[in-house]
């Protein structure tokens, strides 16, 4: 609907934001549909595609029905057809259903911790993590154990993500058009084959386990279904002796 090349009157049907929003939504499913008159359409305004001779209003593809119907098309059309899109393809092709057995975090081994929000983490260093039943994975730090788990929740379903990004109460996951010009962009991770990135910014291990508890929740998980082996970081006195004890071992 929206055209490739944007003439005055698209910039002003889209408003001020126009530039932000045909970056985001340019090549999108929801600027989309199917018509055999693409070429006399060409960059005519919206109005005008619904209401020329064979236009949308004239159209027999029942995915045009709706369309005809709208006055505007802009940032908030587009949000709604998108919506629209999403619940006709879980209905035409509707995914099995995931039932991640949680077998695993009821037989942890002793140095295995389930993750809850009110888990004490403030100095506790991480050095692996599993989701669901999926087999251990090493991890640095907290920082990398909320990427990949970011990962494991998106190769499993990556619905969620667009979801999320779509919404006004998000602060994880965005569209990269949308934060391109921020000075902090090296915070933000890319999500594989996509436009999405989530933000990692440097965040305190208390900080963190909440964010990550918003990354379980805004896919339909819960943060207990990730389990940790963590232990506590040695202070900075025992640290201290313990160098002075390999200095003293290499004389």
């Amino acid at each position: 609907m929206m055209p490739q090349t944007l003439s005055e009157k698209w910039r002003q049907e889209l408003g001020h934001n126009w530039e932000l929003i045909y970056n985001q939504w340019d090549n999108r499913f929801a600027n989309l549909t199917l018509t055999g008159f693409n070429s006399r359409m060409s960059n005519r305004l919206f109005q005008d595609k619904r209401d020329m001779e064979n236009g949308y209003q004239q159209s027999g593809i029942k995915l045009n029905q709706n369309l005809a119907k709208l006055e505007h098309w802009n940032e908030t059309t587009l949000k709604a057809r998108e919506r629209q899109l999403y619940n006709l393809a879980v209905r035409a092709w509707p995914r099995p259903a995931i039932t991640p057995t949680n077998t695993a975090k009821h037989m942890l081994p002793p140095d295995w911790t389930t993750l809850e929000a009110n888990v004490t983490i403030t100095d506790q260093v991480v050095s692996a993590y599993r989701i669901f039943d999926q087999p251990p994975k090493v991890a640095k730090n907290w920082k990398a154990v909320f990427i990949s788990v970011a990962l494991d929740l998106w190769a499993l379903d990556p619905t969620p993500f667009y979801r999320a990004a779509n919404s006004d109460d998000n602060d994880l996951i965005f569209h990269q058009a949308e934060i391109s010009e921020d000075p902090r962009f090296h915070q933000f991770y890319p999500l594989p084959n996509s436009d999405l990135t989530i933000r990692v910014q440097p965040l305190n291990n208390v900080a963190r386990l909440n964010k990550l508890g918003k990354l379980m929740t805004a896919t339909g998980h819960d943060l207990s279904d990730i389990s940790v082996k963590m232990h506590t970081r040695p202070s900075v006195a025992k640290q201290l002796r313990l160098g002075k004890t390999s200095l003293d071992r290499k004389k």
